[in-house]
């Protein structure tokens, strides 16, 4: 049984859909993220940076890293589609934007979220935050311009690399109202968010929509 390490507003929502399309057997764990119980003892044994999610596998060891979990994940349960056909132009393709939102668009997100990790100038932060929300809207724009030229991420089948973007959107300071702007990318949330195993955990992530 797999063991996921959750917190709502957080990159688990990507690995427990990816669990929950591949039918795998796995228990949530709920941290008190307000709390600081992502920081405490217990937990950072588990995971020393403190981050959420971690995922435990069912052999104990202990996986980091939210596009790692859903990679791998794709590997164990190849038949749930997460990801396209190993070695075809779909699978390079959603490599490329699972890619693209880990190591971009969500970096803009902690900009914008948490400024004050990046700048030793104490509250001075209103230039961190301005430049990650017009960056983070740039990469969601970029995308939403992808999506008027193909159905999905991908390409024409709907994947793991769609569920991270409706995550990703999801996070803009103003929700569904700025959705409405991107209509390419609202309609692939409204795809993803429509999936049955996916449905079930959307308001448990996203309350506000």
């Amino acid at each position: 049984m797999y063991k996921l390490y959750w917190a709502q507003s957080t990159g688990a929502f990507v690995v427990h859909a990816a669990l929950n399309e591949s039918q795998a057997s796995h228990e949530l764990v709920v941290l008190d993220y307000d709390n600081g119980e992502h920081k405490s003892e217990p937990y950072t044994r588990i995971n020393p940076t403190g981050e959420i999610p971690t995922l435990v596998l069912p052999d104990g060891a202990v996986l980091t890293e939210t596009v790692a979990m859903v990679l791998h994940l794709s590997e164990v349960f190849p038949d749930t589609g997460l990801l396209p056909a190993p070695g075809s132009q779909e699978r390079a393709m959603a490599y490329r934007w699972l890619l693209y939102m880990a190591t971009k668009t969500y970096t803009h997100d902690l900009r914008y979220y948490y400024p004050e990790r990046y700048t030793t100038q104490g509250e001075r932060t209103d230039g961190i935050k301005a430049v990650g929300l017009e960056l983070m809207e740039r990469s969601l724009i970029l995308m939403d311009g992808i999506l008027g030229k193909q159905t999905f991420l991908a390409g024409e089948q709907v994947s793991i690399a769609d569920t991270y973007l409706a995550m990703m959107s999801m996070w803009h300071p103003d929700g569904n109202a700025y959705l409405h702007k991107l209509t390419n990318i609202e309609r692939v949330v409204e795809v993803v968010r429509s999936r049955p195993a996916i449905r079930e955990i959307w308001d448990q992530n996203f309350p506000q929509g």
